[in-house]
């Protein structure tokens, strides 16, 4: 093997071994609606432990299916200057992103997103919205977790490949 080809290959390597987890994402507005989005996933059999919350911190608090001690705050604020919190499975990646020194969540957000989708959801928390995440098993959870986001969201939902998440 050349040179050139060592050196795309070392470069490649820890791409192929990053682990991707699917995950939809829709944007709620208040905290009833996450209360009935998450009352309709359950029917839909997708449970609690697979769905993280994003919010303002000062959202957070009106959401009542986590106790406020489960929320961790992130340590970057939004563009209007909002600190933002997150619960669930995905907030230990959150905080890991978070310690990388950027003080705007849209920066932060394009790590793992493409940036017209990072731009998007970084300005919902300027609203007081909440984004809702939920990790995809297979198809059958990204049909019907999407299904039921789409029921609720009345700004879309989005599904991307995150890199390094839980």
């Amino acid at each position: 093997m050349g040179e050139g080809r060592r050196a795309t290959a070392a470069i490649c390597d820890p791409i192929a071994k990053t682990r991707f987890l699917r995950h939809a994402v829709g944007v709620l507005e208040t905290a009833d609606e996450v209360d009935g989005t998450l009352d309709e996933l359950s029917v839909a059999g997708i449970g609690h432990s697979v769905v993280s919350l994003t919010a303002p911190l000062d959202v957070s608090g009106t959401v009542s299916w986590k106790r406020p001690g489960d929320w961790v705050e992130l340590g970057v604020r939004s563009r209007s200057g909002a600190r933002l919190a997150s619960c669930g499975p995905l907030s230990e990646a959150l905080v890991r992103l978070c310690t990388i020194e950027e003080a705007a969540i849209d920066a932060l957000l394009a790590r793992w997103l493409p940036g017209v989708n990072a731009r998007f959801l970084a300005e919902q928390f300027d609203f007081g919205r909440i984004l809702l995440w939920v990790h995809l098993l297979d198809a059958d959870d990204e049909r019907r977790a999407c299904g039921v986001l789409l029921g609720n969201s009345r700004h879309g939902v989005q599904v991307h490949d995150l890199p390094g998440a839980p």
